[in-house]
């Protein structure tokens, strides 16, 4: 249990040190689930650019059937200590 405790806090620390990722958490929490390309579009950013930071959110997002990111609760808690900074 603390093992994955230290990775879930890794992997928060890791989303909330970049902005580009604490704008796609915040983007994933206000519209529930987007695709790549939508979030790239949203951050104007390029699509190789965004799924590099997706990929570095591996743990807080994941993909649901129609290849839409959504927030994982662990991506939801990450939200949560997001707005108290």
């Amino acid at each position: 249990m603390l093992m994955t405790l230290q990775i879930n806090q890794q992997q928060i620390c890791l989303a909330l040190n970049n902005p580009l990722r604490c704008w796609i958490i915040e983007l994933l929490q206000s519209h529930s689930a987007l695709s790549s390309t939508d979030l790239a579009s949203l951050l104007h950013i390029s699509l190789g650019k965004c799924h590099y930071h997706l990929d570095n959110l591996d743990g807080l997002i994941k993909q649901d059937n129609e290849k839409r990111y959504f927030l994982t609760e662990e991506g939801k808690r990450a939200f949560q200590l997001l707005i108290k900074l």
